[in-house]
């Protein structure tokens, strides 16, 4: 049962959390969410992960998926992507428009 928890021990420490507790508690990130600016399903994955964390502490592995799914409203399966899938970092590339003069998303 170890082995369900192996990469999200490693990679959510508990310096790491306590990072996003100070950042997700600022007012910034309070008015970026308010915007639409804060990607939520990315805000909701780290919380799921956080609860994970705490959970395990408690429960064996399978138990404490099964109770996130239920808090969630997610499958089962939903929540171990979101705990165990190797993930790519998101890029955004911009460039210039030179007769507006504005930044644009490039396609």
């Amino acid at each position: 049962m170890e082995l369900w928890n192996i990469g999200v021990t490693e990679y959510w420490s508990n310096e790491r959390m306590k990072d996003f507790d100070k950042i997700f508690s600022s007012e910034i990130f309070k008015s970026l969410m308010n915007e639409g600016l804060i990607d939520c399903i990315a805000y909701r994955n780290i919380i799921i992960k956080k609860e994970y964390r705490t959970l395990r502490l408690s429960l064996h592995a399978l138990d404490a998926i099964e109770k996130l799914a239920e808090k969630h409203c997610l499958s089962e399966s939903a929540i171990m992507k979101i705990l165990f899938r190797k993930r790519k970092r998101k890029t955004v590339n911009y460039e210039l428009n030179p007769s507006t003069g504005r930044a644009g998303i490039q396609k």
